[in-house]
């Protein structure tokens, strides 16, 4: 589940398991799916990629990259053009931004129906503002008001069918009280007449009333500065001052992952049933539930140093993104390739390699995956040598590549 937060971001990345902390407007590949759309500035970013992607030649070792690179690239297929943002998943639907225009256009698409659709609700009126959160349920949306801030729930199968919609009154210093989306029920963390931060429930389909289901406070949590935060079933992963907690709401107990490094605000956080993966302004993290430890899998990925048809042994080292898949993790490496490494195996797989000679220079960035494995990547492309800014996004079938 990936994570998205107004400002940072949730299927299970935080945000219903996957959390952007840029605000974007979806989460990474999560394991029941279920993300969202926070603050909406996740997109592409001029100059910050992953290394050089005109560095090819013959390998020293293995076969030639061109070889590789040539049978990898077959492999997929171009899914969007340009004037795109933010791609997120949710189970096998993925939703992006259409930026054509000044005021961003929700879009999304289902895997295996090919069904796509374009909504007509509003998710703001423009790119900084633009927000929403989804389930396979719902798509949420916050809207600042005179009279407060509403939400608005719409069933993610029509272009524009209303559920349900509640307001509330406005938190002091932001647009929205942040929220979240799990199956049919959306979930705000709002300040209490105590200043306590409540988690409180509405179901849209039952209509306008709420309830607090507890209180981070009352579950041991010390909250400084609250970032953002999803669930996911019994699962509340939060974010506050840059450090993370898990919060298991039966038990009503809050744990702190004990991250000594914050959070990126630009980066994300997914968590599955095995633990919380996030990233840091310098690494790779994975707090696995079974052992208690918080891992560096940056250190992990750079140890095993692929580099049959990758050209250097440098090709595959953890440089940003990533993106989960069951046991694997999907992340672009130095040159801005994309690999895969399999947490169980601890074996790292090349996914696709950037074009090597030619006046085409291609960086690939921001992969996201489904639940039926489809991945898709965007490839920043220019053709005189500088980092490009916008690009067309591939989409290809991971889990037959891995196999």
């Amino acid at each position: 589940m990936n994570l998205l937060m107004p400002g940072l971001v949730a299927g299970a990345t935080l945000l219903s398991g996957c959390l952007f902390l840029d605000g974007g407007a979806g989460g990474h590949p999560g394991g029941d799916g279920d993300a969202g759309g926070g603050g909406g500035n996740t997109g592409p970013e001029t100059g910050t990629t992953g290394g050089d992607a005109g560095t090819g030649g013959a390998c020293s070792a293995g076969t030639p990259y061109g070889t590789v690179e040539a049978k990898l690239d077959a492999r997929k297929s171009t899914f969007l053009g340009v004037n795109v943002q933010n791609l997120a998943p949710v189970s096998n639907r993925v939703y992006w931004y259409d930026t054509t225009n000044y005021a961003p256009v929700l879009n999304g698409y289902t895997d295996g129906s090919h069904a796509e659709l374009t909504y007509t609700f509003t998710v703001g009126d423009s790119i900084d503002s633009a927000n929403w959160r989804a389930s396979n349920n719902l798509i949420v949306t916050a809207q600042p008001s005179a009279g407060g801030v509403t939400y608005r729930a719409y069933d993610p199968s029509a272009a524009s069918k209303a559920i349900g919609n509640i307001t509330v009154d406005a938190p002091v210093g932001a647009s929205y009280w942040a929220y979240a989306v799990d199956g049919e029920s959306v979930y705000l963390v709002m300040l209490d007449a105590k200043g306590h931060n409540a988690l409180v429930k509405w179901v849209p389909t039952a209509g306008t009333s709420t309830s607090t289901v507890t209180t981070l406070e009352s579950a041991g949590a010390t909250v400084g500065e609250f970032w953002d935060f999803d669930v996911s079933g019994n699962t509340m992963v939060f974010i506050e001052s840059g450090l993370i907690w898990t919060l298991d709401i039966p038990t009503n107990k809050a744990r702190s992952l004990g991250n000594t490094t914050e959070v990126s605000p630009s980066g994300s956080i997914d968590f599955e049933t095995d633990g919380v993966m996030f990233t840091t302004d310098t690494a790779l993290m994975f707090f696995e539930y079974a052992t208690g430890k918080l891992l560096n899998l940056s250190d992990q990925i750079n140890a095993k140093k692929y580099s049959a048809g990758a050209c250097s042994a440098e090709a595959s080292r953890y440089v940003t993104d990533f993106a989960r898949w069951g046991s694997t993790v999907v992340y672009i490496g130095e040159d801005s390739g994309v690999f895969a490494y399999d947490l169980v195996a601890d074996v790292v797989s090349p996914v696709l390699l950037p074009p090597s000679g030619g006046s085409l220079d291609v960086q690939y960035r921001y992969p996201v995956t489904l639940t039926d494995g489809t991945l898709f990547v965007t490839g920043l492309t220019s053709t005189d040598g500088t980092t490009g800014a916008d690009g067309p996004t591939f989409k290809l079938d991971l889990a037959s590549l891995l196999e």
